[in-house]
């Protein structure tokens, strides 16, 4: 979560980090890994949207914020690989399926049709029994104006309620499970962990 008249120093990693710490954005990111990603020693992560970079496994993260990038592939390139460019078609048989896909603050910056895109080649990317878990700003029903105001001034400008988000991720998902946490500062976020992808078999694999 972030406030849109703070984008212009967003692009600089530290900065970005900073205030996700004083947002308490980080925690929720900890408290989705430990609960919904659940890594395994072992394990194949893709990240969309990566940031800075967390790479905690074997580790694959997308962003189209080059300062971010560079961060990443500086502090942590013995530990992940990096690309700076959106998640594509062609990527889609570059790698092995992934045990864990997750877009922590995506969703809410594409509309439906690039939503639909994005979710379409992450079914085709997750591993059997894989997951994938999304996390979002939430408009919710009688939630305190104060967290209604943040979610509006998100930099992102799709911010949804918990069924328009479940019904983006229902096209490509048979299993859904969502949850909804409350952060350090007044703003609630949806947290999707999605399973067996609808009609597509996995068709990711290294080259």
């Amino acid at each position: 979560m972030t406030i849109a008249p703070l984008d212009g120093i967003l692009h600089a990693p530290l900065l970005y980090i900073s205030l996700q710490r004083i947002l308490g954005s980080d925690r929720i990111r900890r408290i989705c890994l430990d609960r919904l990603v659940k890594l395994r020693e072992g394990e194949r992560v893709l990240d969309i949207g990566c940031g800075p970079g967390h790479p905690p496994v074997d580790y694959v993260g997308f962003d189209t914020e080059p300062r971010y990038i560079a961060y990443a592939k500086k502090h942590y390139s013995d530990r992940g690989r990096f690309f700076c460019e959106r998640l594509g078609r062609a990527h889609v048989t570059k790698f092995q399926p992934f045990d864990a896909i997750m877009l922590f603050g995506i969703l809410h910056h594409v509309d439906n049709a690039e939503a639909d895109d994005l979710l379409g080649l992450l079914a085709q990317c997750l591993a059997p029994g894989g997951r994938v878990v999304t996390i979002d700003p939430c408009f919710v029903a009688g939630q305190a104006s104060a967290t209604r105001l943040i979610a509006r001034w998100d930099r992102g400008r799709f911010v949804r309620t918990e069924s328009g988000y479940r019904d983006l991720v229902a096209k490509y998902f048979n299993k859904l499970e969502t949850s909804l946490i409350t952060g350090r500062m007044p703003s609630i976020e949806l947290d999707h962990a999605s399973r067996y992808p609808r009609g597509a078999q996995p068709r990711c694999r290294d080259q």
